[in-house]
């Protein structure tokens, strides 16, 4: 399982007086499977076959506020 921790972000937008202050926090959960085939064609070569795929399970939760600089 992957996760990133907490940061604090403030962003300021350049048109407005608004300012937001927020904590965002994402992690993850991979969910993979491979499958693998080795078929020996002689002594000196073979098959080799691999596929696969995966599922990410994933969640990003934002909290935060907005302030108007303007009052």
């Amino acid at each position: 399982m992957g996760k990133k921790d907490s940061d604090r972000v403030t962003m300021n937008s350049p048109f407005e007086n608004i300012s937001r202050i927020g904590d965002d926090q994402v992690s993850a959960i991979p969910i993979l499977i491979s499958l693998i085939y080795d078929f020996p064609i002689s002594s000196r070569s073979r098959i080799f076959l691999q596929a696969g795929g995966g599922y990410y399970l994933a969640r990003d939760s934002q909290s935060g506020e907005f302030k108007d600089e303007r009052f």
